[in-house]
């Protein structure tokens, strides 16, 4: 009867242990889970920005280069029209103001 009445008082307390570690080990995991989620959050939020960033680049890179060939082709137009000038100016020995005005 001894050993029935220490088993019965130990399974008692083997439970209460095991409680206790199962607490413990609960409250592990979700600690586990939290900094596991708040790496991951940290790594999407990096990406993300990165992402943007790298959209905002291309897109700045996109405006410059339209700038820049718009400017080209301009450049080229008053180009062309200065040579024209030039050669009208050689070709005629004076240009009045009739002239210039009905060439431009």
């Amino acid at each position: 009867m001894d050993k029935v009445e220490n088993t019965g008082l130990e399974l008692p307390n083997m439970l209460h242990q095991l409680a206790e570690k199962s607490n413990k080990s609960m409250w592990k995991v979700i600690l586990c889970i939290l900094v596991i989620g708040l790496i991951l959050t940290g790594i999407v939020i990096n990406r993300v920005q990165n992402d943007r960033h790298q959209n905002n680049t291309l897109d700045i890179d996109r405006r410059i280069d339209d700038a820049m060939s718009h400017l080209d082709a301009t450049l080229v137009t008053h180009g062309n029209l200065l040579v024209s000038l030039q050669g009208m100016f050689h070709a005629s020995g004076t240009v009045g103001r009739k002239e210039y005005h009905d060439f431009i």
